[in-house]
């Protein structure tokens, strides 16, 4: 019993309040063929109730089902499917998401509150284990390199069903997730044996079978399943049967048997096959009568050379999992509408021994963003129509490794934008491609190698760095990160370089990376200063350019302007709006250094900058120039301190 319900039922008697009990209050009635189905109905307040199909779904039934102890529920049945009840209706428009231990916890209009007649009462087909008996273990029939062929006994099985199927699966210990095969059974036919092939296997795997029973009822489309028999272990065989007509690859290159254009040997003569549909199917049934793993591509066109003997085969199909050519459909022995330039050609698949591994594998150097490696050159065959490397690199956390494809030619790569200060590992394998095909032959990756990066001194100093002689006696410097990729680390601080002009240069040490700006106070009225300004993370980076700040002779009140729409509404606000130029002059003179132009908040104005609060004013600037050219816009209102 829920929570909820012994809650009630403790502080609500005297309302005559009842809730659903687990298992007591719920069950299926009028169940034909089990006591697995039937008619739902509730029990509240002491009498048995149905229950509405309006939006009665399999989330409804899953939870009723649940309730009565099945594990699951097969499908919702409608329109009283199992006959009309005859009490109340207790429950309408219910709308369960499967989740709830108890039908109550549903929405639903509330108890007996229905537009519904029992013509619509609501039914459920649940999930049991002891409906349908478990089969016996399957037994192998046949097997080939690429097949297995199992028989099964069929189970007893219940009454007035109206469909059966049998689902096999199969896997191998590698397998991540196991595979099906559907066979649709037949009721009228009165079978005690069925039996599949598997096709599309690994050659020489062993595998895990197994086999169950699933049956459906009347106005119910999902299966009911049973339980699956034991498993049956078994192997696909290792080489193809015994051929009568031997098949051979002709190329020109002998270090890559595995490749070259296809001949067979029939009436004491060797003839070629040709192109017409055939395909990388028709291209493994021949790479297994060769004990290849499997085929890589089918080449037509005469690619490995023209044959001068007969045309043997045309239009070879291949498809009901063959092991050998003969058994293959084609026009037959000799009949053809094809040249020789349609001699089709072959690529299977080697031996892991055949692709090698890269030699000598190593770290050359680590830096903070990178690391370079190195190896020795790997010798690809000079049939390979195209070959590489496939570098492999990650990090903790990382979902997916990432990769750098490197030139067959090559002997060291550096791997670049790395996080500084990580663990990396690295490794690196060979891919080949021989002729047209597009599929890769790949090596095995080498043992991996683990580098960590390391800080270093930035190569980039600070960017937007200027300075502002903010009065006689003061400098404000102001600056932005280095750019990311010349970091080269965590920035930990700057060094700020200030010299007077015969003087000592005098450095301030700014820690942290938070910061942007420094005001230099206590210099010399009307003397000029070289400021210069570097960033360090471990090491000290290189110097920013110097520029040069000349500080006035004296102070002098500073020149505040409001203009705009933002304006304060003085007539000058007004007046400034509509003109196409504005032209101010800071300081007493043209001869006196104006400094910069402000806003109230702070931030910066430019120089004919159409956003005027970017930029800023370099020394010696006498004259701010706002909107040349243009009608002032909202975007140039404000207040501006000339200081």
């Amino acid at each position: 019993m829920s929570w909820k319900c012994r809650l009630l039922a403790a502080v609500c008697l005297a309302v005559n309040l009842y809730c659903l009990h687990a298992q007591e209050d719920v069950r299926l009635v009028n169940g034909t063929f089990g006591p697995h189905m039937g008619r739902v109905e509730v029990l509240y307040n002491g009498t048995w109730g149905t229950i509405c199909d309006d939006f009665w779904s399999f989330s409804d039934a899953r939870v009723a089902c649940r309730m009565m102890g099945f594990s699951d529920a097969v499908c919702s049945i409608p329109r009283a499917r199992f006959g009309e009840g005859a009490g109340p209706i207790w429950m309408d428009n219910l709308r369960c998401s499967g989740r709830e231990t108890s039908l109550e916890d549903c929405p639903f209009n509330g108890w007996g509150i229905n537009s519904c007649n029992h013509n619509e009462d609501a039914g459920a087909i649940c999930a049991t284990d002891d409906i349908l008996e478990t089969p016996e273990p399957p037994t192998l029939v046949g097997s080939t390199t690429s097949s297995l062929s199992v028989q099964w006994k069929v189970p007893s099985l219940p009454d007035n069903i109206t469909a059966l199927r049998f689902r096999v699966q199969y896997e191998t210990d590698e397998s991540i997730f196991p595979r099906i095969v559907f066979l649709t059974a037949s009721l009228t036919d009165n079978r005690t044996t069925y039996n599949t092939t598997i096709r599309r296997l690994v050659r020489d795997t062993e595998y895990t079978v197994r086999v169950r029973a699933e049956v459906r009822y009347p106005f119910c489309f999902s299966y009911l399943p049973g339980n699956y028999s034991e498993s049956l272990t078994v192997s696909t065989n290792a080489t193809v049967g015994p051929s009568s007509i031997p098949v051979r690859l002709v190329s020109s290159d002998p270090s890559t048997p595995f490749l070259g254009r296809l001949e067979v040997f029939h009436d004491n003569k060797w003839g070629t096959v040709c192109d017409d549909f055939f395909s990388t199917r028709e291209a493994g049934v021949v790479c297994g009568m060769l004990n290849y793993t499997g085929a890589l591509c089918a080449v037509a066109r005469a690619r490995f050379g023209e044959g001068k003997d007969p045309i043997w085969m045309d239009d070879v199909r291949c498809l009901r999992g063959e092991e050998l050519l003969e058994e293959c459909t084609f026009r037959g022995w000799g009949v053809h509408n094809c040249q020789h330039d349609d001699d089709v050609g072959v690529v299977c698949r080697p031996g892991d021994e055949f692709v090698g591994t890269v030699a000598n594998f190593s770290i050359a150097g680590v830096g903070s963003t990178s690391v370079t490696l190195q190896w020795e050159p790997y010798s690809f065959p000079s049939s390979a129509s195209f070959a590489r490397y496939r570098i492999q690199y990650s990090r903790p956390g990382d979902f997916f490794p990432r990769t750098a494809v490197v030139s067959s030619t090559a002997t060291e790569y550096t791997v670049q934008r790395l996080v500084f200060g990580a663990n990396y590992t690295f490794t690196i394998r060979v891919e080949m491609r021989f002729s047209v095909c597009f599929t890769y032959l790949n090596g095995e990756y080498v043992d991996p190698l683990n580098a960590t990066t390391k800080e270093t001194a930035p190569t980039g100093p600070p960017t937007d760095f200027h300075v502002v002689v903010l009065n006689s006696t003061a400098v404000l410097v102001e600056w932005d990160l280095p750019l990311s990729t010349l970091r080269n680390g965590i920035i930990r601080g700057y060094k700020l370089f200030v010299q007077r002009e015969g003087g000592d240069e005098v450095t301030f040490n700014i820690k942290g990376n938070e910061t942007d700006s420094y005001t230099v106070t206590g210099r010399q009225p009307n003397t000029a200063y070289v400021v210069s300004i570097l960033a360090y993370t471990v090491e000290d980076g290189p110097r920013s350019i110097h520029l040069t700040a000349v500080t006035p002779s004296s102070d002098f009140v500073p020149t505040i302007v409001t203009f705009g729409l933002f304006g304060d509404g003085t007539d000058r606000a007004t007046r400034f709006t509509f003109q196409r130029q504005i032209r101010i002059f800071c300081g007493s003179g043209l001869s006196d250094v104006t400094l910069g132009w402000f806003f109230s908040n702070g931030s910066r104005v430019g120089i004919g900058r159409r956003d005027l609060r970017e930029g800023h004013f370099p020394n010696g600037t006498a004259v701010l120039d706002i909107g040349i050219g243009r009608r002032l816009t909202i975007c140039d209102a404000g207040t501006y301190t000339c200081v």
